[in-house]
């Protein structure tokens, strides 16, 4: 059985290769960033190659990657992670 989060994270990309998390928790009405306390986080992504993304220093295998969804695999937990486009912009 899952688990039901009490937060949603919603990841952004840009195309000069950096990225940010925003998290929003079901009990409130913002996205804010997430505080990570004194680990910190490399923002940043590229390609490695054309089946392979590195973000945050982390190397995932492209799954699938269409107009609606960016599928990953984390090879090494043997975990899948799925991305969903909301628009162009944060809720």
């Amino acid at each position: 059985m899952r688990e039901k989060s009490s937060a949603s994270f919603y990841w952004y990309f840009n195309k000069q290769n950096k990225f940010d998390i925003y998290i929003k928790y079901k009990n409130r009405n913002i996205i804010e960033k997430p505080d990570a306390g004194d680990i910190e986080l490399i923002e940043t992504w590229s390609m490695v190659s054309p089946t392979k993304v590195s973000i945050g220093g982390k190397v995932y295998k492209i799954r699938l990657l269409n107009d609606s969804c960016f599928f990953l695999k984390d090879t090494a937990l043997n975990q899948d992670i799925k991305l969903i486009y909301h628009g162009d912009k944060l809720p």
